[in-house]
């Protein structure tokens, strides 16, 4: 059809547009144009968050930083004694809360006593002769020690026999030399040359009389000497 007198023909300008797919999605997304304002569609409704509390944080990231530190108070037990803490039992304590020890003297003298009960008077005496040293004039050391070495040399002089006896060596020289003698064994054993007594031996071992009975039995028990 030829277009009527008086009225123009349509241009590209008076067509509908259609909605374009690329456009600043960054002005869309602010509400200044892009393709929500082409698409002819409503924008959709605000979401509407509830007003914090008066005095409240309203930034839940603020809520999730803040450090929330919870006091509790421990129970404080408090001991009977001084010496409950470290469960050292009340009474017989010194200063400071520990325990009486015994001194070194004590120990001696109750070690000894124990030993004399095991009927081992040769390990009392031995034990009674540190605890002298500690303690000449203890009258306790004194007493115990008498009683001591009255009995080890009634059983020393029993292995002995009669004293008015003459030993004698059984090893050869060669023999002697590779015996463990200390000093004062070696000096007893070179006294005797088979003319003297054990009672001769007692007043030239220059020793008291308890220790040279001592190594007289302890000659004999390892076989160096014969009792006579």
């Amino acid at each position: 059809m030829e277009p009527s007198l008086g009225r123009l023909a349509p241009t590209d300008a008076d067509l509908p547009v259609s909605p374009a797919l690329e456009g600043d999605w960054g002005a869309w997304a602010e509400g200044q144009g892009g393709p929500s304002e082409s698409s002819g569609k409503s924008p959709s409704a605000p979401v509407v968050l509830p007003e914090a509390l008066e005095g409240a944080p309203a930034d839940v990231l603020e809520l999730l930083a803040r450090d929330v530190v919870l006091e509790f108070d421990e129970p404080v037990i408090q001991a009977k004694g001084d010496t409950d803490e470290y469960g050292i039992p009340e009474g017989h304590t010194q200063e400071f809360g520990l325990p009486v020890m015994e001194s070194e003297l004590d120990l001696l003298l109750r070690g000894a006593e124990d030993l004399l009960e095991l009927d081992d008077h040769s390990g009392a005496v031995d034990l009674l002769f540190k605890a002298k040293e500690l303690a000449p004039s203890d009258l306790r050391v004194e007493s115990l020690r008498a009683r001591s070495e009255r009995m080890l040399m009634a059983r020393l002089e029993s292995k002995l026999g009669d004293l008015g006896r003459v030993p004698a060596v059984r090893l050869q020289p060669d023999d002697i030399i590779w015996l463990n003698l200390d000093h004062r064994a070696g000096f007893v054993l070179a006294q005797i040359d088979g003319s003297v007594s054990y009672e001769d031996l007692f007043s030239l071992s220059g020793m008291t009389r308890l220790d040279t009975a001592r190594i007289l039995v302890q000659l004999i028990d390892e076989g160096v000497i014969s009792a006579g």
